[in-house]
């Protein structure tokens, strides 16, 4: 799996147990986000990655 950044640089995830626990932690950022009004642009998530908020999308 691949998690892309919003600009675009390519972290690159091969322990499949990893890809989702890192996605459900980005999905869980991403809801509350939206409950405060803040939406990403669609299919992107923001999530903390090394204390900085990024954005990214999974493919």
């Amino acid at each position: 799996a691949f998690c892309e950044s919003a600009s675009s640089s390519l972290i690159h995830i091969d322990d499949w147990k990893e890809f989702k626990f890192i996605q459900g932690v980005l999905l869980q950022v991403h809801e509350k986000q939206k409950k405060i009004g803040i939406t990403p642009l669609p299919g992107y998530w923001t999530g903390f990655v090394n204390y900085t908020i990024k954005t990214f999308r999974f493919r």
